[in-house]
């Protein structure tokens, strides 16, 4: 099937705005932003979604569909000066026809934005919010999104949107709690809860049942997710995720935490009926390559991740590589399927 041609002029606006200590990106501190001018779609044939689905594996300006072998899908045609948080933060609709990403200018605003692969032309700019995070929905038609609305309190707030209509419906999620991902059946959701005060700070993972009372504990106090967003399998029942985890909880005031005690941070699965988790990455403490992306196959019976590690380079230049693995999901029969250079991971998904 062909894309129809996809132009796109905005004065771009996108942001991440990344919550307290917790959510920062990978490539967040390196240079300085892309200019955001014009954003063209141009046209290039997608097929329609294979039995094992693609794999979307978005580096700078090119995103780029493969299959679990590594063989390349026809591609949407790369997207111009296009420049996002760096945290893997585009995603396929469930279906696998659509795209939503986030996109963020000098200004650092928020904006959602969404291009079909099925040959619609369609982008939806969600211009009166700073995007923190998104999520598709199980309806394949509506978002989760997450952020700071322009005029309101400045606290961040929670909603579901149509991103036809752009109507947002509040989320109304417990204090101190924030949501870091939804189910696929959009009642169950990962929140963590952030307390701050002058002599203490914690951040901690939790399962909630979306519209209910209290969240149950899903961490230790001693361990907390990483900046990436966590991710239900197909059928709800296990986590991927990665995991910080401290050798204690050293609490320093001031709302900071002591991270000498830091001992590791490894990709897992977590079965959430057991809790029982395992390990599909170790890392260690100090890693050649950092995880960036993770996601399961549609049927939940692999798993694909992204790693990258930074390249030696010029000063003023960025530059990192990337290579995708899929395995299973206790981590056995890791395959690299495939590899790339650039200097801003924009997605990792697979659907």
């Amino acid at each position: 099937m062909l894309l129809s041609k996809l132009k796109l002029v905005t004065a771009g606006v996108l942001a991440s705005a990344l919550i307290g200590v917790g959510l920062t990106s990978y490539r967040g501190e390196a240079g300085e932003p892309r200019d955001p001018a014009a954003r063209v779609f141009i046209k290039a044939p997608v097929p329609k979604v294979a039995a094992g689905g693609a794999i979307l594996v978005w580096v700078d300006e090119k995103p780029m569909l493969l299959k679990a072998d590594g063989t390349e899908l026809p591609s949407p045609d790369p997207i111009a000066k296009v420049h996002t948080s760096g945290s893997a933060d585009a995603q396929l609709s469930r279906d696998g026809k659509r795209v939503a990403f986030q996109y963020r200018d000098n200004n650092h605003r928020g904006t959602l934005r969404i291009f079909d692969l099925a040959g619609k032309t369609e982008m939806t700019v969600l211009d009166t919010v700073r995007l923190n995070s998104l999520n598709w929905m199980a309806d394949g038609k509506t978002l989760y999104v997450r952020g700071y609305e322009d005029g309101g309190d400045g606290s961040l707030a929670n909603w579901i949107c149509d991103p036809v209509t752009q109507k947002r419906t509040p989320l109304k999620v417990p204090k101190d709690f924030f949501v870091r991902a939804l189910s696929p059946d959009g009642k169950t959701s990962v929140v963590d809860e952030w307390k701050m005060s002058a002599d203490t700070w914690h951040q901690r993972a939790h399962l909630w049942t979306l519209g209910t009372g209290e969240p149950t504990a899903l961490l230790e106090l001693n361990q907390s997710f990483d900046n990436l967003t966590p991710q239900f399998s197909p059928d709800g029942k296990r986590l991927l995720c990665k995991v910080k985890h401290y050798g204690s909880y050293k609490p320093l005031g001031s709302g900071s935490l002591d991270r000498t005690d830091f001992k590791f941070n490894d990709l897992l699965e977590i079965d959430l009926a057991t809790k029982k988790r395992t390990v599909v990455k170790e890392l260690g403490e100090k890693p050649e390559w950092r995880i960036a992306g993770f996601a399961w196959s549609p049927d939940g019976g692999r798993i694909a991740y992204v790693e990258t590690k930074s390249l030696p380079r010029p000063p003023g230049q960025s530059a990192d590589a990337f290579r995708v693995t899929v395995c299973d999901p206790d981590g056995r029969n890791a395959k690299v399927i495939h590899t790339a250079e650039g200097s801003w991971l924009v997605g990792f998904d697979w659907k």
